[in-house]
């Protein structure tokens, strides 16, 4: 079985061609048939990857993790998929076969929508709740998932607390970068090393009823904001961070990107060239219509 890249049905294509109309219950989890899954690429199947393999499929597969994408499967890459397994009770053995995909592929499309087709009428800019992960209120609370007593929402809570940015203001004023970080952990969304893995995004807008989509288009991202919705993003090395880090960006002009930063007051705003050049991923958010 193979999936298909680019058809509007569910799961229709097959390596041989045969039985084009494939139902939910004579060969996928419902759940993961009422998905339509749409792919840039055209039709095609996702090869079995495993430790030593290289190419495209696996640098996806470590887009979707939220690892370094090198497109090589070495260690680094076989722990997180072996983390990821024993996350969603897959079978462990670090060998990214068919199963894992769909969950993959699940989790990288999860409640994704098209912004063209959003139907929300612009609004005037809001600035989400600016949460810091320093405040004195948690950031000594512990954010890890080896019991590394070094690891702290005020180290490493980046991640958290600008979901829980965007989740104060489009969901609930109580939500906290606390709970967030704890949900993050128990879900094993917390890396051992890293901070926190892209996962977590589309996950979060599921449990808390949010529109979602997961891009590396600027414009994207700007049509979700200017439609009254906030942005995650992952940034890599440069004017936000000299390692990775993630922000909450909530308004745009013809100059400018402007994001809370979880670790500073100062950084507000950033030329918008630039800070697409410096941003690894973009997670939009917004409020489903009525």
């Amino acid at each position: 079985m193979a999936w298909c890249k680019g058809s509007t049905r569910h799961f229709d294509c097959l390596s041989d061609g045969s039985n084009p109309s494939v139902t939910a219950s004579e060969n996928f989890p419902l759940k993961i048939c009422r998905k339509v899954f749409q792919f840039e690429k055209g039709c095609g199947k996702m090869s079995t990857v495993r430790y030593g393999s290289k190419g495209e499929d696996v640098r996806r597969l470590q887009t979707i993790l939220g690892i370094d994408a090198d497109g090589i499967f070495g260690k680094q890459t076989r722990k997180a998929v072996k983390e990821f397994q024993k996350r969603y009770g897959l079978f462990v053995d670090g060998i990214v076969g068919e199963k894992t995909w769909q969950k993959l592929l699940e989790i990288e499309d999860a409640d994704a929508v098209n912004p063209d087709k959003i139907t929300y009428e612009p609004v005037d800019w809001v600035q989400p709740v600016d949460y810091k992960q320093y405040d004195k209120r948690w950031s000594a609370i512990p954010y890890t998932s080896t019991g590394n007593r070094n690891q702290t929402i005020g180290s490493s809570g980046c991640g958290p607390t600008a979901m829980a940015d965007v989740l104060a203001t489009l969901v609930s004023p109580q939500i906290t970068p606390v709970s967030i970080a704890r949900y993050f952990v128990q879900c094993g969304f917390r890396t051992s090393n890293q901070g926190t893995s892209w996962a977590a995004f589309p996950w979060a807008a599921k449990k808390y009823g949010l529109a979602f989509e997961q891009t590396t288009s600027i414009e994207t991202a700007k049509k979700y904001l200017r439609n009254g919705g906030y942005v995650v993003c992952s940034m890599k090395e440069g004017y936000w961070t000299s390692g990775g880090h993630y922000i909450c960006a909530w308004k745009y002009d013809d100059v400018y990107m402007y994001a809370n930063d979880p670790a500073s007051v100062k950084r507000t705003k950033q030329n918008l060239k630039d800070f697409d050049a410096q941003c690894k991923r973009y997670f939009c958010f917004i409020r489903r219509g009525d």
